[in-house]
């Protein structure tokens, strides 16, 4: 849970509620937005229309603003099940805990007005399990594809993309601003570097797939090659 205890107790010193009920509710909130974050990232990060991505907080956690309203369907929308009193005191309890570090919330004019009430809270939801591991992973892939491959930036970004992503090059090439044949070309030139590479091990110490019509019959060993096949048949002795 990312409301501090300092908050949650103070929140509900001012309320009918209990410590425990808003520890509760708290965490059912987290959890709601927690779901959804990867569409709300994409909503105010890749999407045109107002962004309430507010701040990235300790690198393991974010701050979003939502109204009232948009408070219960994050809740609606994970089917959880919560009571709107309880639920708009732990968003105060939120509040104040985002304004102790003498900031606060400006609302652009246009936002402001297409809200018959403009006050939005700021929510701390941690990323959710495996967001990390995502950001490490395509790190590891990037450095793998520049150190070890030698493509060029340009050729490793297309590359990711287009075939690792599965994303149509000339939409891509918009979202760019280059021409797709230059995205084409990047993704061309990148799979002969990648095609003909071994990573960061030698071609001599590093296993490899083949075809099976390529196993020499006999022993498991070609003595020419100095490769050793797993057998494709269970020998007599064995079965």
């Amino acid at each position: 849970m990312t409301l501090n205890n300092q908050y949650l107790t103070e929140a509900a010193a001012k309320s009918e509620y209990t410590v425990e009920e808003l520890q509760e509710t708290a965490e059912k909130l987290e959890d709601a937005i927690q779901s959804r974050l990867h569409k709300h990232f994409k909503r105010c990060r890749l999407e045109s229309g107002y962004n309430y991505w507010l701040l990235e907080d300790y690198g393991d956690s974010v701050w979003l603003a939502f109204n009232e309203f948009e408070l219960q369907e994050e809740m609606r929308r994970a089917d959880i099940e919560f009571d709107p009193g309880r639920l708009f005191t732990v968003a105060s309890g939120y509040l104040q805990q985002f304004q102790s570090d003498d900031i606060t919330l400006a609302v652009p004019g246009p936002v402001a007005r297409s809200y018959e009430d403009p006050f939005f809270y700021p929510i701390r939801v941690r990323y959710p399990d495996g967001w990390d591991d995502g950001q490490q992973h395509t790190f590891n892939r990037f450095q793998e594809l520049v150190w070890r491959f030698d493509l060029s930036p340009a050729e490793a970004l297309d590359f990711w993309v287009v075939e690792r992503m599965g994303q149509d090059a000339i939409d891509w090439s918009g979202k760019r601003g280059v021409q797709p044949e230059a995205v084409r070309k990047n993704v061309r030139q990148a799979r002969e570097k990648v095609g003909n590479e071994y990573g960061a091990s030698h071609e001599r110490e590093t296993l490899r797939v083949v075809r099976a019509d390529e196993v020499p019959s006999g022993k498991p060993h070609d003595p020419d090659k100095d490769l050793f096949y797993v057998p494709t048949e269970v020998p007599d002795d064995e079965e």
